[in-house]
This record gives C-alpha cells, sequence and structure tokens, in this order.
C-alpha cells in the first residue's frame, strides 16, 4: 500500500503518519527531505531534478507514506500512490501547532531538521496563511485528476474510516 498524505504545515501529516505507521507497518517519506537540504547549517533548496529522483526511487517501495506541503512535483507520487488524504485541519489549529512546535523545539522536547528563529517561525505562520488560501485552490485543481483516491479528511480518524481493516 502506498499513501500520499498531502496539507498544511500543523495539519497533523507528521503525527498521521507515524500512527500510520504504527497500526500499518508502513515506512514514512518525509517529503521536507527531498525539498530541503542543510548545508553549512543553512538550509537551502535542493536541486530539481536531484528532488525528482529521490521521489522516483522512494516510490519503487511499497508500504510507505509519503508526506508533506509539496504538490507541484508530487504527480509521480499522486499516480503511484492507492490513496491521497488531503488534510483540512482549519488554519487557526495549523498556526497553533506551528507555535507549539516551535516552543517544543526551542526547550528540545521535539527535534528540528533546520535550526528555527523567531523570524523563520513567522515567515512559516505567513507562508501558512498562503498555503491555506491561494495554493489550497491549486492543489484541489490538481488532485482533480486523481479524484478516484482522494480523500479529503480532518484527522487520523477520517483515515481510519477510509481505510477500514486494510493493512
Amino acid at each position: 500500500m502506498r499513501i500520499h498524505i498531502i496539507g498544511g504545515s500543523g495539519a497533523g501529516k507528521t503525527y498521521i503518519s507515524k500512527e500510520l505507521s504504527k497500526s500499518h507497518k508502513l515506512s514514512i517519506v518525509d517529503l521536507d527531505k527531498f525539498e530541503w537540504v542543510n548545508i553549512n547549517g543553512i538550509s537551502q533548496k535542493r536541486d530539481p531534478k536531484e528532488k525528482e529522483k529521490m521521489l522516483k526511487e522512494s516510490l519503487k517501495k511499497d508500504n510507505i507514506i509519503l508526506e508533506g506541503v509539496y504538490y507541484k512535483w508530487c504527480n509521480s507520487s499522486f499516480k503511484k500512490c492507492d490513496y491521497i488524504f488531503y488534510l483540512k485541519t482549519p488554519l487557526i489549529i495549523q498556526q497553533f501547532r506551528i507555535i507549539r512546535r516551535s516552543i517544543r523545539r526551542k526547550l528540545g522536547l521535539e527535534k528540528s531538521y533546520f535550526k528555527e528563529t523567531f523570524k523563520s517561525v513567522m515567515n512559516l505562520l505567513k507562508w501558512n496563511i498562503k498555503y491555506n488560501t491561494k495554493y489550497k485552490k491549486d492543489i484541489s485543481n490538481l488532485l482533480e485528476n486523481y479524484k478516484s483516491k482522494v480523500y479529503n479528511v480532518s484527522g487520523y480518524k477520517d483515515i481510519l474510516n477510509v481505510l477500514g481493516g486494510k493493512k
């Protein structure tokens, strides 16, 4: 089984992926690791060809969950996955979770791939508003091509209902 989970920052993608990984014995592919590379402590966007190669390589595997905010370069994933779960978490909840996650990272209670600053968190909050307005429309239009396997969900329980007893 291949699952793609898409949604804004703080929508619950990572939490849901971890739960599905445990209950359905699936490997998790965090698309942030394909989009970004850390060079000398500075986050930089990865070369598009390298990113696409990494994505195609991961799609050779069965029993995976791909999760991230990305959609423009994910057509191969949308084509190959059995399920696409589009998280429709309210923006206010997403923003709260981004702030809570940042605080947890500052306290050393949660791991981060990149060095976060107050400015980077503020930029993420602003970007997330844009994601939930402009980009959501773009994503919905793109996912129309895969509507037979797209499920608009609000959380983990919705996904379990779709999957039923499938493992």
